[in-house]
């Protein structure tokens, strides 16, 4: 009985498998599992496992640009504290309160 669903089984924790977190350390501990997949399956989780590494760093990479990225403002929300007048007469910067110079 147990031989005879040895191929079901093999087939469920294959599915499971493709479900698994990126993060997860199934694989690493339990070799003896993972020889009992097919190659194909194995090489299916590998790549989606890169896929989804790729993915993160990526959306990562966007965050940082994103709070990198200068906020355009048009006027500031909380009161002025100073004004100056650039060297040569042409721009006029003010700062307030809420940590922002605007032109």
């Amino acid at each position: 009985e147990k031989v005879a669903g040895k191929n079901k089984l093999i087939k469920e924790v294959a599915s499971w498998a493709l479900k698994l977190p990126q993060g997860t350390e199934v694989f690493e501990k339990n070799p003896d599992i993972t020889e009992l997949l097919d190659p194909a399956v194995v090489q299916n989780i590998t790549k989606k496992r890169v896929q989804e590494q790729r993915r993160v760093e990526k959306k990562q990479e966007q965050e940082v640009a994103k709070r990198e990225a200068p906020e355009f403002m048009t006027r500031h929300d909380k009161p002025i504290v100073d004004v100056t007048l650039a060297a040569d007469g042409r721009h006029l910067f003010t700062c307030s309160k809420d940590k922002y110079v605007l032109c």
